[in-house]
């Protein structure tokens, strides 16, 4: 989470999103909190498309977003003006 908060603060969200792949090939199953960091990233990167995905992945896996997931998502999405 460390790693994709700071790739968040830098507008860094390939980096993001591949911090999260490494984990889920991994024997570390990702969770929520590094789920709602990378849709955060996208937001700095304005990537609604990813984001908005990212959020169905966490969901089909049973995990449970948060309303920081959700805000984050929200906030990528007004930026990107696809409302």
């Amino acid at each position: 989470s460390a790693a994709v908060r700071a790739s968040e603060k830098g507008q860094q969200w390939e980096c993001a999103l591949h911090t999260l792949d490494l984990v889920g090939r991994s024997s570390i199953a990702p969770n929520a909190i590094l789920y709602s960091s990378v849709v955060s990233a996208c937001d700095s990167g304005q990537q609604w498309e990813l984001a908005l995905e990212l959020l169905r992945r966490a969901l089909s896996s049973e995990l449970a977003p948060d309303i920081v997931a959700f805000n984050a998502a929200m906030d990528t999405c007004a930026t990107g003006r696809s409302w």
